[in-house]
């Protein structure tokens, strides 16, 4: 793995501490997907079970 280019990381830290980032992806839907069970299907995926990888908080 290359080293960091130690002037871009500067800027690059300077930058994150002026601006929020926010991950806006969510990875659930690709989870339901594959999910062997589910295939896709949302309802037969449980949304109410706490077994998915998702990265997604649903209440």
């Amino acid at each position: 793995m290359p080293k960091p280019n130690r002037r871009a990381l500067a800027k690059a830290r300077e930058f994150l501490q002026r601006h929020l980032l926010i991950d806006g992806h969510n990875d659930l839907p690709w989870v339901i997907r594959l999910d062997p069970r589910a295939k896709g299907d949302v309802a037969k995926f449980g949304l109410d079970k706490l077994r998915n990888s998702g990265d997604t908080d649903i209440p």
